[in-house]
């Protein structure tokens, strides 16, 4: 069996957005970027890069749907992905107003 490579990852997930419709339809772009190095061989570095634009989507104050494609720009970035997120906000008394995270982050 061989032993597990040990990886080192910095990323940066960001959007800019603006709302068209009184807080209910929002579009913008949004941006992936990841570095990933192998233990051993730190000058080999995967650059990946993906911007896209975005469409978010409150259907009800405490819901919204967002759409996301994302186009790689770099060799290690994937040609094209895209993300659909849909989320519900439970918490009594919500604040709409508040932010929501990119799609892209993946919840994390």
């Amino acid at each position: 069996m061989k032993p597990a490579l040990n990886k080192r990852n910095a990323e940066i997930v960001d959007d800019l957005s603006y709302s068209l419709t009184a807080e209910k339809l929002s579009v913008g772009v949004e941006m992936h970027s990841e570095d990933t190095t192998l233990q051993g061989d730190r000058h080999k570095v995967a650059a990946e890069f993906s911007p896209g634009p975005f469409i978010s989507w409150r259907l009800t104050p405490h819901s919204h749907l967002d759409v996301v494609p994302l186009f790689g720009c770099t060799g290690a970035a994937p040609t094209a992905e895209a993300m659909v997120g849909f989320g519900i906000e439970f918490a009594a008394g919500a604040n709409e107003h508040e932010g929501v995270e990119p799609a892209s982050a993946g919840g994390r």
